[in-house]
């Protein structure tokens, strides 16, 4: 069991790397993602921004490459977490993620945010490093009609043209 914000870091780090995430070539099913979500949410202090930050930090750790067999991991997290703890979702404090994204973040980070940060809870230059980052990519075009409408706010065509 998973007590303390420490150990609960290092519990989502060890889900992940089950899941061969530090490989580029994950592996999972849909109960291991139950188990998971239920151990680390469940735990004294547990929360879905646990799971997604772990995420991220599995992410940059092992500078986890862009595939589709990630693409479909990060869906499946995103998803579970949005629709089976929708009131933590929409309750969680997400600076940590534009703090990230001011830090240059990989293709599979910004996918990761492109899909899971709300565009709310986006600050303009998190909207540029999503963009940017998956720019070159396959997911470009995905990116565009995602973020299609904050591409127009003035700040962030602002900072599309400034940078």
């Amino acid at each position: 069991m998973i007590n303390n914000g420490q150990d609960r870091a290092q519990g989502v780090m060890l889900w992940f790397k089950r899941f061969e995430l530090d490989t580029s070539d994950p592996k999972w099913s849909s109960a291991a993602l139950d188990r998971f979500f239920k151990e680390v949410i469940s735990a004294p202090g547990g929360s879905l921004r646990d799971v997604y930050q772990g995420l991220d930090a599995v992410l940059k750790a092992y500078s986890v490459e862009l595939t589709d067999t990630v693409v479909n991991l990060i869906k499946d997290i995103v998803v579970q977490g949005f629709t089976q703890y929708r009131t933590a979702y929409d309750s969680m404090d997400w600076c940590w993620a534009n703090e990230e994204l001011s830090q240059g973040v990989s293709a599979a980070r910004c996918y990761f945010f492109l899909l899971a940060l709300p565009p709310e809870k986006a600050t303009p230059e998190s909207v540029v490093a999503i963009y940017r980052g998956l720019q070159d990519t396959p997911y470009q075009q995905e990116a565009t009609d995602t973020l299609s409408d904050d591409l127009e706010n003035p700040e962030v065509q602002r900072l599309l043209v400034c940078k």
